[in-house]
């Protein structure tokens, strides 16, 4: 708790036990965020494309709670919708 909300030793003792417990629940979250940030920095260039995007689709479902990321419309997706799009 010290490292995520700044919390000092003191503070941490006079959580609430069900704090405690939300935070150690979400615990695999934090971790799997900060080995998102490491991986990005120290093994991606030695890594082969595909193992890359094994490891980071785990962590990324992972940190999403299993949801995926929003892709970004192309024009045609935009066009389908009945949505105008200008050249």
């Amino acid at each position: 708790m010290s490292y995520h909300y700044g919390f000092s030793f003191g503070q941490i003792s006079e959580t609430p036990l069900a704090a405690v417990e939300a935070y150690l629940v979400r615990l695999p979250k934090y971790a799997a965020q900060g080995k998102l940030d490491l991986a990005q920095a120290v093994s991606m260039p030695y890594m082969t494309d595909d193992n890359r995007r094994v490891m980071l689709g785990e962590w990324e479902r992972i940190a999403n709670d299993g949801m995926q990321t929003a892709k970004k419309a192309t024009k045609a997706d935009l066009i389908m919708l009945g949505i105008g799009v200008s050249n």
